[in-house]
């Protein structure tokens, strides 16, 4: 996600970057993230219903994906916010933001920036802890199988990713950098004063000798919170899939049928979906500290950085669509909070036809 000041008035003229193509897939990719936000936010508060019902509460991975539901749940709500702030932004009579409202999107975005971390390290903490428990070694597993193990895990991913995103937040000062002025047709502030436009610019300290502590957050970011995880994660579902053979001793075929197995299938692929999410927007995070003031590569990454964000808000919208289609447990949790509500309306329907009722007599 992209702070919503990036795309107010201090780039209205920038017309130098003329890749048309992928402009066109950068518009695209926005209106898709936007969408799938909403419905993102939605099915995440739904998934994490299902998933913190006492009959879901079982294991140290349900707990771990509580966590990445909660990470991705806030995510889609700051993205939902951005995408209603940027539509009321491009009106071309809409003032620019005061210096506290661009100060606290910079804020929400460097929240953002933590929980997507935060999500990615439990996506591969999740396969570390299926494999650790199907590998069915004694003195480990009883340890990290227990829900408890699982909450502890996801608090420290969050904390950890939170002291990240300091360094991100402080890479940039929100100062004025242009000036806004109301044009004659704009019927609304035609008596309003020129107002200042906030805007980001590169700290002082981080751009020192050459933007050397720029470049190496730009290559932290990339290897800790991007190419480690994405590497991890396909080698993790190798030693899944080889383990979980090894322990059914049955043939592929079999083990689909399997309802103890499907669990570790529907870790396969929710590393799965985080590799392909994740890893494209490891290797610009590499080039920018690499190309860094090459404004060609700057423009055509902030292009593909946008569609990779729409990758993220698809990936976080489908963990609950995986999980009900491939487990059993969670589609008779999800049936039960479906009967448990209908009872529910039908005893608010009747207690309201009784209020009624007594009232008229």
């Amino acid at each position: 996600m992209i702070s919503s000041s990036s795309y107010q008035h201090i780039f209205d003229e920038d017309d130098t970057y003329n890749a048309k193509f992928f402009q066109s897939i950068a518009i695209y990719s926005l209106q898709i993230e936007f969408l799938m936000a909403k419905i993102g936010a939605v099915l995440n508060i739904l998934h994490i219903f299902i998933l913190t019902r006492k009959s879901m509460m079982i294991s140290s991975v349900n707990s771990i994906m509580i966590g990445i539901a909660i990470c991705d749940c806030i995510c889609m709500i700051i993205i939902v916010k951005n995408g209603i702030l940027v539509r009321s932004l491009v009106q071309e009579c809409a003032p620019p933001l005061s210096q506290f409202e661009a100060q606290f999107d910079f804020f929400l975005t460097a929240v953002h920036n933590a929980l997507r971390r935060c999500s990615a390290w439990l996506g591969m903490l999740v396969a570390v802890v299926r494999y650790f428990v199907i590998r069915n070694v004694t003195n480990i597993r009883a340890q990290v199988s227990i829900p408890k193990y699982g909450v502890k895990v996801s608090i420290i991913a969050f904390f950890t990713s939170c002291v990240a995103s300091i360094f991100f937040y402080f890479h940039v000062d929100i100062l004025e950098v242009a000036t806004w002025t109301p044009k004659s047709d704009c019927e609304d502030f035609t008596d309003m004063t020129a107002r200042p436009v906030h805007g980001q610019v590169s700290n002082e300290i981080f751009e020192w000798n050459n933007a050397l502590f720029a470049k190496l957050r730009l290559y932290m970011e990339c290897v800790f919170s991007k190419l480690i995880t994405c590497f991890a994660l396909p080698i993790l579902s190798g030693l899944l899939i080889t383990e979980m053979k090894k322990s059914a001793e049955v043939s592929i075929k079999s083990f689909k049928k399997s309802r103890k197995d499907l669990t570790t299938v529907i870790t396969i692929c929710i590393a799965i979906s985080y590799f392909v999410s994740e890893f494209p927007l490891g290797i610009i995070y590499f080039y920018k500290a690499v190309w860094r003031g090459n404004l060609t590569y700057l423009n055509l990454a902030e292009n593909v950085k946008l569609f990779c964000h729409s990758l993220f808000t698809i990936n976080a919208s489908i963990h609950c669509l995986i999980c009900f289609s491939m487990s059993h447990q969670y589609r008779k949790t999800f049936f039960k909070c479906l009967k448990n509500l209908n009872c529910l309306s039908k005893k608010v329907q009747e207690y309201i036809f009784n209020i009624i009722f007594m009232a008229t007599f």
